[in-house]
């Protein structure tokens, strides 16, 4: 995703809207100058990545990588 809104700006609102939906943030660090934020819910059973950083073709743009994984519940 590419938006024109800053790096810093776009990490603090999906702090707060991950907050608001019950997520919980698992991990939060600068890695370079991109801002990498972790997150899960349902104990572990679903998790994310969220990284803000600088678009690398232009400047004036902040692009948004969004990752999720969902865990196969174990059965015995």
């Amino acid at each position: 995703l590419l938006t024109e809104t800053s790096a810093f700006d776009v990490a603090e609102q999906y702090r707060n809207l991950l907050a608001s939906e019950g997520w919980e943030l698992t991990a939060d660090r600068a890695v370079g100058f991109a801002t990498q934020l972790e997150f899960q819910s349902d104990a572990g059973a679903l998790q994310g990545t969220i990284t803000t950083d600088t678009f690398d073709q232009d400047d004036d743009y902040t692009s948004i990588v969004l990752g999720l994984r969902v865990s196969a519940p174990t059965t015995n």
